[in-house]
């Protein structure tokens, strides 16, 4: 018998399980509640759970969540400089009986939008999703090859957690009052037999004022 682990991403046409689990959080925002909002800088931080799921389809991806919410008020035209850095958790478990191929694949991508209007990362032409991130991934394979007992069954399972943050530049935001979002989404394929999920735990946005170069480009 020979088992051949293999975690590099490989497509497929055959998906059988997708099945994805956001852990979001409600919203914490410093300061007084209601009608408060921050003058020229805001920040936000989220700790409560809500979870997510996705239909058992073909390159599945979840709902997209609301991760993080805040208001910046701002006297004058400005540049804004916007950190988010959260946990990022990530399950897969792959099954192969006999002679099998399974694979597990999770994604998070995040983004940022101020007034529902997503802040792109990229202007590149080649890129369909210029204004999200991926957080974190991961694909895992499975396969073994002459095996003798066609029931043999070999289980594997990956949990990993950590937190990873990204930095987004915006140029030439109004005057006013402005809401910044930022959202979460989870895509998974799964091969074979298995499950693919993934979390967002603690997690902060802190949003900055500035005057950049007027020659910069983004």
């Amino acid at each position: 018998m020979q088992v051949i682990p293999d975690q590099r991403p490989k497509k497929s046409s055959s998906m059988t399980v997708a099945l994805l689990f956001l852990v979001v959080t409600g919203f914490l925002v410093q300061g007084v509640a209601g009608d408060h909002q921050p003058a020229d800088k805001a920040g936000v931080a989220a700790s409560d759970i809500e979870i997510l799921s996705t239909p058992v389809i073909d390159g599945s991806s979840s709902e997209e969540a609301l991760l993080l919410s805040t208001t910046l008020k701002s006297s004058n035209p400005t540049d804004l400089i916007l950190a988010v850095d959260l946990e990022c958790a990530l399950w897969t478990d792959v099954t192969v009986i006999g002679n099998d191929d399974s694979q597990a694949v999770a994604t998070v991508k995040i983004w940022i939008t101020i007034d529902g209007e997503p802040i792109t990362v990229t202007s590149s032409s080649e890129d369909d999703e210029p204004a999200k991130v991926v957080f974190c991934n991961r694909a895992y394979r499975m396969a073994t090859t002459n095996v003798d007992d066609e029931d043999m069954q070999i289980d594997t399972y990956l949990s990993t957690r950590a937190a990873h943050g990204f930095t987004w530049v915006t140029l030439n935001v109004g005057s006013g009052t402005h809401e910044i979002e930022v959202w979460g989404q989870l895509d998974a394929e799964v091969t074979g037999t298995g499950m693919a999920k993934a979390g967002i735990g603690k997690r902060i946005l802190v949003v900055e004022p500035v005057k950049l170069a007027n020659d910069i480009v983004i």
